[in-house]
């Protein structure tokens, strides 16, 4: 799912929460961090121990690394995802486990 939005964001479409508002690079950097915050404690412990899948860091992984192969922008993370070093991740250096 998370690749076709990185598709959609390529295409010029406009994020889920901001389509009555004209397409804005601003508008995806906070589509982005909300997705980033939200999903990155994702994992083994989610859903009361049910998860099973990709943890939160490899699913922003993936999304960052199409983002990269379709040449789009780094995202301007806000104060709340900054700590998490995610600009080296885009570079394609490898998630700790």
């Amino acid at each position: 799912m998370l690749i076709s939005i990185v598709h959609d964001e390529a295409s010029g479409e406009r994020p889920s929460g901001f389509l009555t508002q004209p397409y804005s690079r601003e508008n995806w950097d906070k589509y982005w961090n909300d997705r980033v915050y939200y999903m990155w404690d994702v994992g083994p412990e989610s859903c009361g121990g049910t998860y099973v899948g990709p943890t939160g860091p490899e699913l922003i992984a993936t999304m960052l690394q199409e983002r990269r192969r379709l040449q789009l922008p780094d995202i301007d993370y806000d104060d709340r995802n900054r700590d998490k070093n995610l600009s080296s991740k885009t570079r394609g250096e490898s998630l700790p486990p």
